[in-house]
């Protein structure tokens, strides 16, 4: 190709610092191969095709992006890529739910988790109080039986 120099290092502003030139023929080529208008056999090998013979007879080099795009093949592609990510986010959002209904399943387990624990906590801290109690009770009569039997003494 005959591109100006300028053209030919003219890159990007991103952090990847591609080069325009290049990047615009992937494009192209990538369109091209998507409307069937050329055939790559294998990789960076690209053909002709016979409908992109037919263009070329009858528009010349003016083919352009519209052209393109408006070839059966390439409307094809497009309609199953829009399928696809409708699908896909069909599924994320289905997902997204799911997720949702776990976490809410999740929240509730861990609360009632927690609610048993502390009624579990709570219930030996009563046990725990009763046999202090108890413990006073039996001290506090024997003591009462030891001052009674002292009293019965004098």
């Amino acid at each position: 190709m005959n591109l100006p120099e300028e053209l030919v290092n003219l890159r990007y502003p991103s952090k990847y610092h591609d080069l325009v030139a290049i990047s615009r023929v992937a494009w192209a080529l990538s369109d091209l191969k998507l409307a069937g208008l050329l055939i790559s056999p294998r990789r960076s090998i690209y053909k002709i095709s016979d409908t992109e013979k037919l263009l070329l007879n009858k528009y010349g080099l003016n083919i352009t992006r519209e052209l393109v795009h408006s070839q059966p093949a390439y409307i094809e592609h497009q309609k199953k890529f829009q399928e696809k990510s409708t699908t896909d986010e069909e599924v994320l959002e289905e997902q997204t739910f799911e997720l949702a209904e776990e976490k809410k399943k999740k929240d509730e387990y861990d609360k009632l988790s927690s609610e048993l624990k502390d009624a579990k906590d709570k219930k030996e801290e009563q046990e725990k109080e009763q046999k202090e109690q108890a413990k006073l009770s039996v001290t506090s009569i024997l003591r009462f039986i030891t001052y009674q039997d002292k009293q019965a003494i004098i």
